[in-house]
């Protein structure tokens, strides 16, 4: 199905694999297809914008993404991010690379080109019939999914509105604020509460709210005590200047939700990749949305760490405890195991596992 054919608002089986900001960082991308598996008929990717702007491959990103859309329509879903929009890209890298690399005249009018897809881009997914994903966040107008199905394309993204909201809004930082505040920082759009999401997400007969849009330094991070909304970003040391991981979320058949961890990409594994030699594991953490599901998270936390030929284990009891574990060597890990250790990729690889609470009585 064509971008112009599709629903602006998708409706997504699962099993997928729903990923964050790329923002031009094509390496990276090269990398989360090494961690979530090349996409196919069979292999399902939602990714929730912002393709261009800040990294230095944006074309590389994007005509990648859409030729894989292309190639797989039925498996590759591209939302709108609020840089998929000429008054953004034009300030903040796509619009000057385009230039740069094509010419004045070839690349203002490739960059107008992309801007034209990007006008038919969708604003939102729904995931399984139980989790909502768009770019950004919900909106003051947003009480029902079909106020989204009813928005006309192609659409350049108003001042104000639903629209705008989906791409731009942010959840309040602080989670004790409840409905909704002016976003002071983004200067545009709003913050909004835990209360808005819980309203929204009983309303809709949903169980979480999945975005992008801000930067988390384990790319991937839940807001308030309910864990209603989760955002994923999947730019690691994005932008070149912020020490954070990223992260993509897959989510199985029957809708278990897990994350996997991607490191920085450095000029040895780029090279590597340009050989087509790189292997990579990563593994996961895991929580649960399922049908009529209270998301309680985890209470049991840990993590595996590779450096040094060396697997440390530290572990969270729950409770904001850490106990830290002992050190096994590499020898005793083998390929495939969770925190299997490539000697020439040192660093790069963070093993995560979680036990969650019993949800069968539920579902």
């Amino acid at each position: 199905m064509s971008l112009m054919a599709q629903p602006v608002l998708l409706e997504v089986e699962a099993p997928v694999t729903i990923c964050g900001d790329i923002h031009g960082q094509f390496y990276d991308l090269l990398q989360l297809f090494d961690a979530g598996g090349e996409p196919a008929h069979s292999t399902r990717y939602l990714f929730l914008g912002d393709y261009v702007d800040r990294g230095r491959n944006s074309l590389e990103v994007v005509c990648l993404l859409l030729s894989y859309k292309i190639r797989f329509p039925a498996s590759v879903f591209l939302l709108r991010g609020n840089h998929e929009a000429s008054e953004v890209n034009a300030f903040y890298g796509f619009r000057d690379e385009c230039k740069k690399r094509f010419g004045r005249v070839d690349g203002m009018n490739m960059w107008r080109n992309f801007n034209e897809v990007f006008d038919w881009l969708p604003l939102a997914a729904v995931v399984g019939e139980r989790i909502f994903c768009c770019h950004g966040g919900l909106s003051p107008g947003l009480k029902t999914l079909d106020q989204i199905r009813r928005i006309s394309r192609p659409l350049e993204i108003p001042e104000e509105g639903l629209a705008l909201d989906l791409v731009w809004a942010d959840p309040h930082p602080d989670p004790s604020v409840t409905g909704w505040q002016p976003n002071t920082v983004r200067g545009a759009s709003f913050f909004f509460g835990q209360d808005v999401v819980e309203k929204f997400l009983k309303e809709n007969d949903l169980d979480l709210v999945c975005r992008a849009h801000d930067v988390m330094q384990d790319g991937y991070a839940f807001s308030g005590p309910g864990q209603k909304l989760v955002t994923v970003f999947s730019a690691p040391n994005y932008a070149g200047v912020h020490d954070n991981s990223g992260a993509i979320m897959t989510v199985s058949d029957d809708l278990e939700c897990a994350f996997k961890i991607l490191r920085p990409v450095n000029f040895k594994q780029k090279y590597r990749y340009d050989s087509a030699m790189l292997r990579r594991t990563v593994s996961c953490d895991s929580i649960k949305a399922g049908k009529g599901t209270n998301l309680g998270g985890a209470n049991r936390f840990s993590v595996l760490e590779s450096h040094d030929g060396d697997c440390r284990s530290d572990s969270w009891d729950g409770q904001g405890s850490r106990h830290k574990g002992g050190h096994r060597r590499s020898k005793t890990i083998s390929e495939g195991d969770p925190c299997f250790w490539d000697a020439n990729l040192k660093g790069m690889f963070v093993d995560r596992s979680v036990s969650t609470r019993d949800l069968s009585s539920q579902c």
